[in-house]
């Protein structure tokens, strides 16, 4: 259990904040390991439904983030990482992990630029 400066109460450390909890026709994985297609019916989820493509978001940008957005690369679907929409404890790490993800295995966007 864990407590945050802007919750009331301690937490779970895997509890979903309250204001991004899943609606009921929403899919959810449980993840395992730092890339949430590791072990996981992820891929399986979004193929059946037909999905090409994903926007990762989290923390953290350079461990599980980059892993998530790494492994849909491997998957063969096209990956967008959020630049806005992920964090990490370091910003240098956060910065790199963002730029070498844009040369080699997908896009980095802002929140702007994907809901346009």
């Amino acid at each position: 259990m864990r407590s945050y400066k802007d919750v009331e109460g301690t937490r779970d450390a895997a509890a979903v904040i309250d204001e991004l909890a899943p609606l009921p026709n929403e899919l959810q994985v449980d993840k395992y390991n730092y890339g949430a297609f590791h072990r996981t019916s992820l891929l399986d989820s979004l193929q059946a439904r037909g999905v090409e493509a994903v926007v990762v978001t989290g923390t953290v940008t350079q461990i599980c983030v980059d892993e998530t957005a790494r492994g849909a690369f491997r998957e063969g679907l096209k990956a967008v990482m959020i630049s806005d929409a992920v964090s990490s404890f370091d910003q240098a790490l956060h910065h790199a992990a963002l730029t070498n993800f844009a040369m080699k295995f997908g896009w980095v966007m802002s929140t702007d630029e994907v809901l346009v």
